[in-house]
């Protein structure tokens, strides 16, 4: 079985409802994202991005109150803005900066889509989920 076919089955049956602590973190992470967000949007290295994608119109915001721009550039802008001044987080285990990458990737997905918060909550769980190389909601490996 391909590695893709196993992750879109392992996202299928993945639980939508997680623990109190899961969520908790998860929000957190939220918070702590944005407000990198919010200082890395005049950063130089943001300001190039939002220029370099400047004609391009959608429904997703960025961070930096340009747009609306389709989710894909307004993902790139606000995830260039979260890791600009390198205050990002680091996921253990997986030796990642998966909130600067995550977040604003679904705050623009779930901008452009009118998402509720639950779904970006969800997301962002299993998404960290994924980039662990050992963990899994079920416990097992991810891919054998």
């Amino acid at each position: 079985m391909s590695a893709l076919k196993q992750l879109s089955e392992w996202v299928a049956d993945a639980p939508s409802e997680w623990s109190e602590s899961s969520n908790k973190i998860a929000i957190e992470a939220f918070v702590d994202t944005a407000a990198c967000m919010i200082a890395g949007s005049v950063n130089q290295s943001t300001c190039a991005v939002e220029r370099s994608v400047a004609d391009n119109s959608g429904m997703a915001t960025a961070v930096t109150g340009g747009g609306p721009y389709p989710a894909t550039f307004a993902a790139l802008i606000n995830g260039t803005a979260a890791h600009a001044l390198d205050f990002d987080d680091v996921l253990e285990g997986a030796n990642t900066h998966a909130s600067a990458v995550l977040v604003p990737a679904l705050l623009a997905l779930g901008s452009e889509r009118a998402s509720p918060g639950t779904a970006c909550i969800d997301a962002y769980v299993l998404g960290t989920l994924w980039t662990s190389p050992t963990t899994r909601a079920d416990g097992t490996r991810r891919l054998q």
